[in-house]
Parts: C-alpha cells; structure tokens; sequence
C-alpha cells in the first residue's frame, strides 16, 4: 500500500468565503523545479464608504456669571519682641596630661652552685665485676638577674572638643504671614451650547462581490531526485490563502518523501505566493550509516580507539557515531563524545572489514589511572557503547531512528 503523507500549512487571514472542494493534482515532473497555481472564485464580502444626509452639531459660544468662594490671602503682622537665644557650641581645646608608663630593668646575674654526691659505679670485665667509688663533685650555673619594674610619670598633649554655651540677644522684630481666607466673588465666563445642522455624513457598508483568489506554489525537488515517483494535491483550506498538500510515494522502498511550505507572501488582496520544497530523501545512503556492524574494539589508557566495522559502504556522506567509554571498575562513564568516524584513519583487512583507528585524547579522552591501592592491576574491564546515526533531512520529516550496539573491552596497563 502506497504511503500517504499529509501535510498542512495554516494562516490566520480569513476572507468570508464559502471553501467548496477544489484542488490540483499533479505528478513529479523528473527533477525541474515547477510551478502550479490554486485558482478558485469565490464571494466575498466587501465594505465601502457610502454618504447619507444626518445631523451635525456645534458649539455656539455665550457669556454667563458665575458666583462662589474662593481662597484669597490677606497680608497679617505682630510684633516679635527681642530674646536671648542660648545655644551649644564645641572649642577644640589642648593640654598636657600626666601619664604613666612601665618601665623594666634587669639586674646583673648571679651563680649558683649544688653539690652531686659520690656513687658506686660497677661494670662486668672478663666475666668478673669491678666497682669503684665516683667522689662528689660541684656543680655550678649562672642564673639571670632578677627583672625590677616600675611607673615612670611622662607628659602627653591631649587635645578634644570641649562643649561651650554662648548666648546671643536677637533684637526686636516685625513678623508677616499671608493668611488665607474665603471670599465670595461673581465673574463673568464663557459657555458653550450644542445647535444642530443638517450636513453630509458617512457610513461603512457592506456588499458581495466575487473573486478569483489565486495561490501561486513554486515546487521545488531536492534530494535523491534519480529515485523519486510522486504524486501530489494541493488543496485550498478553509481559510483560502493557505493549502493542504498531500503526497503519494510511488517508490516508498527507495525513498521518504518530507516537505515544507515556506516564504509565504500576499502579493495583492486574493492572490498569494509560497514554495513548496520537496525532499526524496535517499532510504539507502540515508540508512547506511546505521546498517554497519561493530565487530571489535580496543580501547588504550591513553585513548587509543580501533573500531573494526563490517557492512561498511564505501562513498558514505558520513558516520557518525556517539562513543561513550563506562568503566566497569569504577561505575561511572569515564569518556562520551558524538564524532564522525570518516575522520579516522581506515584501513582494509584481510577479512574485508574495514579498521578504524583514532587517537581520542584528541577529543577530551583522559588516561586511565590505576587505583591507588592496586599497583599489580594488569587490565581495566570497559563497556564501549556505539550509537550510529542517520544522515539527517535537510527538511523537517526525519523518520529513521539511530541504532545502538555495546561491546566489552579491556584497556591493559
């Protein structure tokens, strides 16, 4: 059964019209880029300024009085009779103060002398034990002389602010103030009143009318255009302006069909123009990637990697593959990183695989320590996880998923 895929592109422009069925089928033209116009009439409603004979005012102005309080402010003295004003103030003032200090001496030193009493001292020579009396002796040491203290009396300068009252006589004076007070005033003013005319005005009004509304879709064909068989409908939306486009693949073995509606632009009132960019995306060269099979893998302390590979396709757009070293050891992912493996140096082998070989401390690989209490470790078991992906589409519609294979390796000391 064929493979329908269906895709919409909505706008939010709405013309008040009745959308009846209409649509335009066309088929993959061999790889030129194509253009197809959506044509329909339709009713639509329309609004115009139409002039009628109503009323109008204006403002005809006329003097009135009005009458009222209001805040006014009278000019009130007294007599502020003369006072003695005190006040704090601070003088920086200076003096010598007596202070003491201590002062130490030391005075001179002294011997003194003890007496060690004689003892025995015996010692085994030849098997037989000789004694022999040790005389006291004197012994003497010097001690240093004993440290006298006393308060020696000294002048310092200190210097403070000192608080000082000073009073002044301020002289009589005369004291104004503006206070207010209500007064009651009468003014004449300007008023204004309404007096209607006849005069000319104008309304908007709504009418049908037909219209040819008109979608101009430039198609554009990319990707594995050799492969590709399609049909296509475009058909107008609700809303007139955007359209739904279906495709039917024909070669849905070979390839995957994804587009994208793009650049839409209104180039009058009911006519509009958009490309279509329609992608055959190539099934096999897109699926290469994750059809290779990992056969063996090495990994160094130092971040020596060898991949060998089988079902390996040669003219592939690219490999590439997440690399994620676990340390058994450990338990924790010592390395991960998504790298093109067409950038490592490949060589043939005898069995028809092909060798990767890459030096990863390249790409952030640090080297595997031994464990501080294990000097005779020889080896450090390792999982190597490889997930390869699928070229990418270059428009949105991706349906192939990446595939994962786990390997166990031993990195040797």
């Amino acid at each position: 059964m064929s493979k329908i895929l269906i895709g919409l592109m909505l706008a939010c422009y709405t013309l008040a019209a009745n959308a009846s069925d209409h649509q335009l089928n066309f088929s993959f033209n061999g790889g030129d880029n194509d253009v197809q116009v959506l044509a329909k009439e339709v009713e639509v409603t329309k609004y115009k300024e139409e002039p009628y004979e109503g009323t109008c005012y204006r403002q005809i102005p006329y003097q009135d009085t009005e009458c009222g309080y209001e805040t006014d402010y009278r000019r009130e003295c007294r007599w502020e009779p003369s006072r003695q004003i005190c006040e704090t103030d601070y003088d920086y003032q200076c003096r010598y103060e007596t202070k003491y200090r201590r002062e130490c001496t030391r005075g001179p030193s002294r011997q003194e002398c003890r007496t060690v009493p004689g003892q025995r001292v015996c010692r085994t020579v030849n098997g037989r034990q000789e004694c022999r009396q040790r005389d006291s002796r004197r012994v003497c040491e010097t001690k240093p002389g004993r440290e006298i203290c006393r308060s020696v009396p000294y002048q310092d300068r200190v210097c403070r602010n000192v608080p000082v009252r000073r009073c002044h006589t301020r002289p009589g004076r005369n004291v104004c103030d503006n206070v207010p007070y209500q007064k009651y005033v009468c003014r004449d003013v300007t008023k204004y009143r309404s007096e209607p005319y006849s005069c000319t005005k104008t309304r908007t009004v709504a009418y049908k009318e037909m219209e040819n509304v008109t979608h101009k879709v430039k198609v554009q064909y990319l990707g594995a255009i050799d492969k590709a068989d399609a049909n296509f409908t475009l058909k107008f939306s609700d809303e007139l302006k955007s359209f739904d486009t279906l495709v039917q693949n024909l070669n849905q073995e070979a390839t995957q069909v994804n587009f994208q509606v793009s650049d839409f632009t209104r180039a009058s009132d009911y006519n509009y123009e958009s490309t279509l960019k329609v992608e055959f995306f190539d099934l096999d060269e897109a699926k290469a990637p994750i059809l290779v099979n990992p056969e063996n893998v090495k990994v160094g302390i130092k971040g020596q990697f060898e991949l060998e590979l089988s079902n390996f396709t040669e003219g592939m757009e690219q490999l590439r593959a997440e690399i994620v070293v676990y340390d058994k050891e450990k338990k924790k992912i010592h390395f991960k990183k998504t790298i093109d493996l067409l950038t490592f140096n490949k060589s043939l082998l005898d069995n028809g695989n092909i060798l990767f070989k890459e030096e990863l401390k390249k790409h952030g690989f640090e080297k595997i320590k031994k464990f501080p209490l294990g000097p005779f470790e020889k080896a450090r078991e390792l999982k190597v996880t490889l997930t390869f992906f699928p070229l990418v589409s270059k428009v949105p519609g991706q349906e192939l998923k990446s595939v994962t294979h786990t390997l166990n390796t031993k990195a040797k000391f």
